[in-house]
Protein backbone atom coordinates (compact mmCIF):
# COMPACT_ATOMS: atom_id res chain seq x y z
CA UNK A 1 0.00 0.00 0.00
CA UNK A 2 1.55 3.16 -0.77
CA UNK A 3 1.32 6.29 1.16
CA UNK A 4 1.05 10.01 -0.22
CA UNK A 5 1.35 13.26 1.47
CA UNK A 6 -0.94 15.61 0.81
CA UNK A 7 0.50 19.02 -0.03
CA UNK A 8 -2.52 21.20 -0.27
CA UNK A 9 -5.80 20.72 1.51
CA UNK A 10 -8.42 21.85 -0.15
CA UNK A 11 -11.74 22.42 1.64
CA UNK A 12 -13.71 23.40 -1.68
CA UNK A 13 -16.40 22.99 -1.92
CA UNK A 14 -16.83 23.51 1.50
CA UNK A 15 -20.11 22.94 3.55
CA UNK A 16 -21.84 25.64 5.98
CA UNK A 17 -25.36 25.85 7.46
CA UNK A 18 -27.09 28.93 7.47
CA UNK A 19 -26.65 30.50 11.24
CA UNK A 20 -30.44 31.94 10.35
CA UNK A 21 -32.08 30.06 8.20
CA UNK A 22 -30.21 26.59 8.89
CA UNK A 23 -30.28 25.70 5.67
CA UNK A 24 -27.10 24.24 3.87
CA UNK A 25 -25.20 26.08 1.51
CA UNK A 26 -22.54 25.30 -0.54
CA UNK A 27 -19.67 27.52 -1.43
CA UNK A 28 -17.98 26.02 -4.48
CA UNK A 29 -14.51 28.49 -4.88
CA UNK A 30 -12.59 31.25 -2.90
CA UNK A 31 -14.17 33.55 -5.08
CA UNK A 32 -17.89 32.76 -3.79
CA UNK A 33 -16.86 34.52 -0.24
CA UNK A 34 -17.07 37.87 0.29
CA UNK A 35 -14.91 39.50 3.21
CA UNK A 36 -16.13 41.96 5.89
CA UNK A 37 -13.97 44.38 7.68
CA UNK A 38 -14.20 44.43 10.97
CA UNK A 39 -12.63 46.65 13.53
CA UNK A 40 -11.11 45.20 16.47
CA UNK A 41 -11.23 46.67 20.21
CA UNK A 42 -8.89 46.43 22.62
CA UNK A 43 -8.97 47.90 25.58
CA UNK A 44 -11.62 50.41 24.32
CA UNK A 45 -9.28 51.22 21.54
CA UNK A 46 -9.63 50.34 17.40
CA UNK A 47 -6.36 49.33 17.37
CA UNK A 48 -6.87 47.10 13.23
CA UNK A 49 -9.18 45.69 10.89
CA UNK A 50 -9.46 42.43 10.74
CA UNK A 51 -11.05 40.61 7.15
CA UNK A 52 -13.89 37.86 7.94
CA UNK A 53 -15.05 35.95 4.93
CA UNK A 54 -18.56 35.56 5.20
CA UNK A 55 -21.35 34.17 2.57
CA UNK A 56 -24.76 35.61 1.86
CA UNK A 57 -27.39 33.32 2.37
CA UNK A 58 -29.57 33.21 -0.92
CA UNK A 59 -33.07 32.20 0.82
CA UNK A 60 -32.99 35.02 3.72
CA UNK A 61 -30.24 37.50 2.35
CA UNK A 62 -28.33 37.37 5.72
CA UNK A 63 -24.28 37.16 6.04
CA UNK A 64 -23.13 33.61 7.76
CA UNK A 65 -19.60 33.96 9.22
CA UNK A 66 -16.95 31.01 8.74
CA UNK A 67 -16.36 29.12 11.54
CA UNK A 68 -13.07 30.11 13.30
CA UNK A 69 -11.05 27.16 12.78
CA UNK A 70 -11.51 27.40 9.34
CA UNK A 71 -10.98 31.35 8.59
CA UNK A 72 -7.23 31.05 8.56
CA UNK A 73 -6.99 28.32 5.94
CA UNK A 74 -9.88 29.77 3.92
CA UNK A 75 -8.13 33.41 3.77
CA UNK A 76 -4.99 31.76 2.13
CA UNK A 77 -6.83 30.09 -0.40
CA UNK A 78 -8.57 33.30 -0.95
CA UNK A 79 -5.71 34.78 -1.48
CA UNK A 80 -4.05 32.29 -3.58
CA UNK A 81 -6.98 32.26 -5.64
CA UNK A 82 -5.95 35.58 -7.34
CA UNK A 83 -8.71 38.08 -8.84
CA UNK A 84 -11.81 37.62 -8.10
CA UNK A 85 -14.27 36.81 -11.20
CA UNK A 86 -17.88 36.68 -11.05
Amino acid sequence: MAVRVVSDISLFPYYLMCSHCKKPLIIEHPRDLDLRVEPVNVGGRRLYVRQLPVVTCPQCKKETRLPVRDRDIVMDRYLRDGKRQK
